[in-house]
């Protein structure tokens, strides 16, 4: 259960609204989002926010991509398999800027994007079987006691793999373009 002070003012409004000009209904449908919004707003919210920060960082390799591409006067070419965009960048970026991710770094990439899509795509309907798998199966993620649920500690540790991707991709763009370094 979430005690935030929304759920708290909400929780407020309906114990004290006369719904005797309404249906049983619609009493009943105003008390069932409540419940679920009380039940899953934690959830809702880090969903949110992983979801943002997977799409942060898949528009900033973009960026790049297209920025290195320009550098070289050269066409971005992503190829034609059928792999994640994110993917196409990040192989366009590491040929270019000659850096190399380690598989458990693609293994943690991979893991945020297939739980960023399983959120956005089933809204998170069958997302807890999905996690506890894909989650014990990753060496890193293996002290988190998720129990299938997106929360802070995963919230974290997608916030850290971000900013790992980042810092490599800067280092490699510096080394290539040391001009572009602001900080000296």
């Amino acid at each position: 259960m979430c005690n935030s002070p929304f759920i708290n003012e909400t929780e407020g409004k309906l114990n004290t609204v006369n719904f005797s000009n309404t249906s049983t209904e619609y009493e009943d449908a105003q008390f069932d989002a409540y419940w679920s919004i009380n039940k899953y707003f934690d959830e809702y919210f880090y969903m949110s926010i992983n979801a943002l920060l997977f799409s942060l960082l898949e528009s900033t390799l973009n960026n790049i991509a297209n920025a290195v591409a320009r550098r070289e006067n050269k066409k971005m070419i992503l190829g034609k398999e059928n792999i994640p965009y994110i993917n196409k960048y990040l192989f366009f970026i590491q040929g270019e800027l000659n850096i190399k991710f380690e598989d458990e770094l693609w293994d943690k990439l991979n893991m945020i994007r297939k739980v960023r899509n399983k959120m956005i795509h089933t809204l998170g309907n069958d997302i807890r079987p999905f996690m506890n798998e894909k989650l014990k199966s990753l060496l890193s993620f293996d002290s988190v006691n998720t129990n299938g649920k997106l929360d802070y500690d995963f919230t974290v540790r997608t916030f850290s793999t971000v900013c790992e991707i980042i810092k490599l991709v800067e280092k490699g763009f510096i080394k290539k373009y040391p001009e572009s370094r602001v900080f000296k």
